[in-house]
C-alpha cells in the first residue's frame, strides 16, 4: 500500500511567481515560486523542520510551463485565502456528484490546476473529434452529390437535356440537406467571373457552417 507523499503549498505563502524558458543548456522550462516566511506559531506540516531556501522550483521537462504559469498566476490573483471563514468553508467543502450521493473533494492548489488543464484538453479533443465526424458526414453527402451530378450530366448529354422527375427531386433533396435552397448555376449567372464568385460564396457557406458550430477550423493541408 502506497503512502500519499504529496506536498500542499498554501497560496498565501507565495510571494511571487517567475517563469524561466528552457534553453540549450536546460532540459525543460522552469517556474520559480518565491515564498513568504512561515507565520509565527503555525504548526509545522512539511517534510523538513527548516530550510535555507525561500523558493520552490518547478521543472517542466515535457513542456506545459506556459499554460501552467498563466493558470497559477490567475489562481493567485483571486486571493481566495482572504475571504471570510464561511466563504472558505463553503468553497473547500466536499460536493455531491451529479449521479450519486458520493462526496467528492474539491480539487485545490496545483493538483486542481493540473486537473482543470486535463479536463480542458479532454473537452477540446472531444470537440475536435466531433467536428471531424461532422466533416466526414458532409464529405459523404458531397460524394453522393458528385456521383449523382455526373450521372445526370451523362444522361443530359445522351438524352439531349431530358431527365426524369425522380432524378430531379433526388438531386434537389441533396442540395436542401446541405442548406442550398437556390443553387448557383451557369444558366443564372452565365460563364463570367460573377458565376465563379457566387459559386465560391455558396461553397464557403456550406463548408463553414459545421465548423462555426463546433468552433473548430482546419487548414486545407489537414
Amino acid at each position: 500500500m502506497f503512502q500519499d507523499c504529496r506536498l500542499i503549498l498554501h497560496h498565501s505563502l507565495v510571494a511571487g511567481i517567475e517563469k524561466h524558458h528552457k534553453s540549450m543548456f536546460r532540459r525543460g522550462g522552469k517556474i520559480i515560486l518565491s515564498l513568504h516566511p512561515r507565520p509565527a506559531g503555525q504548526q509545522q506540516r512539511g517534510p523538513f523542520s527548516s530550510s535555507p531556501f525561500n523558493y520552490i522550483r518547478l521543472v517542466f521537462r515535457n513542456g506545459g510551463e506556459d499554460e501552467f504559469f498563466e493558470k497559477y498566476k490567475e489562481a493567485l490573483g483571486l486571493n481566495m485565502w482572504e475571504r471570510t471563514l464561511s466563504g472558505v468553508c463553503s468553497s473547500s467543502a466536499p460536493v455531491l456528484s451529479r449521479n450519486s450521493n458520493t462526496m467528492l473533494p474539491r480539487a485545490v492548489g496545483i493538483a486542481g490546476i493540473e486537473k482543470r488543464l486535463a479536463d480542458n484538453h479532454h473537452r477540446t479533443h472531444e470537440t475536435i473529434s466531433q467536428a471531424f465526424e461532422d466533416m466526414s458526414r458532409l464529405m459523404e453527402y458531397a460524394r453522393d452529390m458528385v456521383a449523382l451530378s455526373k450521372a445526370i450530366t451523362d444522361k443530359l448529354r445522351a438524352k439531349k437535356g431530358e431527365i426524369t422527375d425522380d432524378e430531379t427531386i433526388r438531386f434537389k433533396t441533396y442540395l436542401l440537406s446541405l442548406g442550398v435552397s437556390d443553387p448557383v448555376t451557369k444558366s443564372t449567372f452565365g460563364s463570367s467571373a460573377e458565376y465563379y464568385k457566387k459559386l465560391a460564396e455558396e461553397l464557403s457557406t456550406i463548408l463553414c457552417g459545421p465548423l462555426k458550430v463546433r468552433s473548430v477550423s482546419s487548414s486545407p493541408v489537414d
